[in-house]
């Protein structure tokens, strides 16, 4: 069962429920993106130039997106934010993530499968 969690779009001024699913982007990080009644609401993190570490996910936490950080350290889904990246102008969050995931995640991009 993929991973769920509670989060308060400000922007929407809705409570929704929100279903994980997994995936690579091109450079081998996690990619993460939610959704909402069945139907694509966000990627949660986001490709970053910087490198990351296993297990640690950039956190899109910009635009109407803010404050799905808070939701999944809430949720007890990641970590708070241990260091920053500045990438594009943006002060981007750089969290562990909590949750098992998949060994093997898919990525199109690269018709392969990526280890994470």
């Amino acid at each position: 069962m993929l991973p769920s969690f509670r989060h308060y779009c400000k922007h929407e001024k809705d409570d929704l429920l929100l279903i994980m699913a997994f995936y690579a982007f091109e450079n081998g990080q996690l990619r993460i993106d939610v959704w909402d009644g069945g139907m694509p609401y966000a990627m949660a993190t986001r490709k970053i130039k910087g490198e990351l570490k296993r297990g640690e996910i950039a956190v899109n936490n910009f635009d109407k997106w803010e404050g799905i950080l808070d939701s999944l350290v809430n949720a007890g889904l990641i970590s708070p934010p241990h260091r920053y990246v500045d990438e594009e102008g943006l002060h981007i969050p750089i969290c562990h993530f909590l949750e098992e995931i998949p060994n093997m995640l898919d990525c199109p991009e690269l018709k392969k499968s990526l280890p994470y």
